[in-house]
């Protein structure tokens, strides 16, 4: 979820906290005694012993796969990995179970083009695996090293981080996959030894369709819709439709009435939806406008952290 500048400051400055990038745990296993049975295991006959999981037959073309069942769209996901060479983790991943048609982004640990040392990336559309993406070397001795890995994957950035570092080793920027499933790839002996999973909630607002900031002339038409990834989440959220206009603040209240000043559209149980128109006007008056939605897991209609948010930008001319 894009978190603008401005919008930042004004709900760090009105809220007095600011928006932190938590995330829930969706699914945790570290092999002991055996793998999950949410693996899928489509291609490589993989098994689990001795506290780790590895493919039995390795394969790169097709390349093997075990996933986990969650269509995911902002997430983030941990990785311990034994004596790295030739792996990964893909992301976003699509008909798995078909080697054919699979898509996603893979992002390779060790590997033929890291000299089995480092990091980096394919994109995958319909079983044909593109070019090797944003190389980084010399992160890994091949056959020792046991990195612990933290993969983000938000909006259309995905950014691979060795454990304990705010620093990104690499990232990618690909917009193919909205969504998709995680899955794991081996093609030698590294073997994984702990997986976690979080899920981020995935908030988007737009003006006429448009990520903003958006321009529009009075006599125009303003809609803005929302639409909701929940994130597999499993509990009540807070949901929050607000707009900072040049005369105030103003929310949105069920079914479709904007009052002013700021409250909580709805608490309650959600789940994914969209879009939703929640404004459809022309004539505002001259100036410029910021909607917000969002939403936080703690339902009593006060913003509380962790937010999940996304914000437009709209500015009328005469």
């Amino acid at each position: 979820m894009k978190k603008m500048i401005l919008c930042l400051f004004v709900l760090t400055f009105v809220f007095g906290f600011s928006v932190k990038a938590y995330a829930q745990i969706l699914f945790y296993d570290d092999f002991e005694p055996g793998a999950s049975p949410l693996w899928g295991n489509e291609l490589g006959d993989w098994y689990a012993s001795g506290g780790v999981y590895q493919a039995g037959s390795l394969s790169n073309n097709p390349p093997t796969r075990s996933s986990l069942p969650f269509q995911l769209k902002d997430f983030h996901i941990y990785v311990q990995i034994n004596n790295v060479r030739d792996g990964g983790i893909w992301l976003r991943s699509s008909n798995l179970e078909t080697p054919g048609s699979s898509s996603g982004v893979m992002l390779i640990t060790g590997g033929f083009c890291s000299d089995d040392s480092g990091l980096y990336w394919h994109v995958v559309k319909d079983g044909e695996v593109g070019p090797c993406l944003n190389v980084k070397t010399g992160l890994f001795i091949p056959g020792e090293s046991d990195p612990y890995l933290r993969i983000e994957v938000t909006g259309n950035t995905y950014s691979a981080f060795l454990y304990g570092s705010e620093t990104p080793v690499t990232t990618l920027t690909n917009s193919d996959f909205p969504s998709g499933q995680v899955a794991l790839y081996d093609y030698s002996a590294q073997t994984f030894d702990e997986v976690d999973l979080f899920s981020i909630p995935a908030c988007d607002i737009k003006a006429n369709n448009l990520e903003g900031p958006v321009s529009l002339k009075q006599s125009d038409t303003l809609s803005v819709t929302i639409e909701l990834d929940d994130g597999e989440y499993e509990w009540d959220f807070d949901v929050w439709v607000l707009a900072q206009t040049p005369f105030g603040w103003y929310h949105l209240t069920l079914p479709s009435e904007w009052q002013p000043g700021m409250s909580c559209t709805y608490r309650g149980r959600i789940g994914d939806g969209g879009p939703i128109e929640v404004l459809n006007i022309s004539g505002l008056p001259v100036g410029c406008y910021y909607f917000y939605f969002g939403v936080d897991p703690n339902p009593n209609c006060v913003i509380d952290e962790p937010l999940y948010y996304d914000d437009v930008k709209v500015c009328i001319t005469p």
